[in-house]
């Protein structure tokens, strides 16, 4: 398979990526997608996750080259406040978008717990490419996994009358939010934040795919948009034809 992949960094605290799937035949891509979702199944029915290598910051204080606005080198230097134990304020999670993972979302996490002094997640689930080949089902399996072995998580939420938690869902990772709170919601949500979510579906090929790819998909060589192994399948919606849709 050909892959090519940039990834672009904007300042230390913020990440960017961009990826462009391409592959020789149908049949080349659906090996690349079964690869992923076998090696994802291994590594996701282990008793404890395999650390991920993108992670290599230290939960609990400000990553070392991590600016935070409003902060001075000398306050980032003596880590973050500490949270009240007694009465922590809701736990603050993201998760992210389509071929993106939580660790380009750190600047977000690290902002929002220096600001509000709380305990924050960004969720390093169906990372980068595995996002793009990985069903919807197996990815909230394991976010909702790694939210329930999260003990200052489930701990805060309980707090203050269970209180719950806040969580942010980012372009697929907003309908994967979604799915958390209407199968799940334990620990609970107390407010929801779709932000580019496409609550409503997706009726064109995700700019990550090459046109070659997306001409497979819309015509049908992938084995039709609502049956097709790519992730996006799951949320696809075709406007133009409602009786199909409603019949997958």
């Amino acid at each position: 398979m050909r892959l090519l992949l940039t990834i672009f960094l904007t300042g230390v605290s913020s990440f960017s990526s961009a990826f462009i799937i391409d592959a020789e035949s149908p049949e080349e891509l659906l090996k690349t997608a079964q690869l992923y979702n076998d090696l994802y199944q291994m590594n996701s029915t282990t008793e404890k996750p395999k650390k991920n290598l993108f992670i290599d910051y230290l939960e609990g204080r400000t990553h070392p080259q991590t600016e935070i606005p409003g902060t001075t080198a000398e306050e980032r230097a003596k880590g973050f406040p500490k949270i009240d134990e007694a009465n922590p304020p809701p736990p603050v999670v993201f998760m992210h978008g389509l071929m993106d993972a939580g660790i380009f979302d750190i600047g977000f996490c690290e902002q929002v717990k220096w600001k509000y002094n709380t305990h924050t997640k960004c969720l390093n689930v169906a990372d980068l490419l595995a996002s793009a080949y990985v069903n919807l089902d197996s990815q909230l399996n394991q976010m909702t996994r790694y939210l329930q072995e999260d003990k200052i998580l489930v701990e805060h939420s309980k707090a203050n009358n269970n209180q719950g938690f806040y969580l942010v869902g980012i372009s697929q990772g907003g309908i994967l939010s979604k799915a958390y709170i209407e199968r799940v919601n334990a620990p609970n949500v107390k407010r929801f934040v779709s932000w580019t979510g496409v609550q409503n579906g997706i009726a064109t090929c995700p700019a990550g795919f090459s046109p070659k790819i997306c001409n497979w998909f819309e015509n049908g060589l992938l084995g039709g948009p609502y049956n097709c192994f790519l992730a996006f399948s799951d949320y696809w919606r075709d406007p133009t034809d409602k009786k199909k849709y409603l019949r997958f």
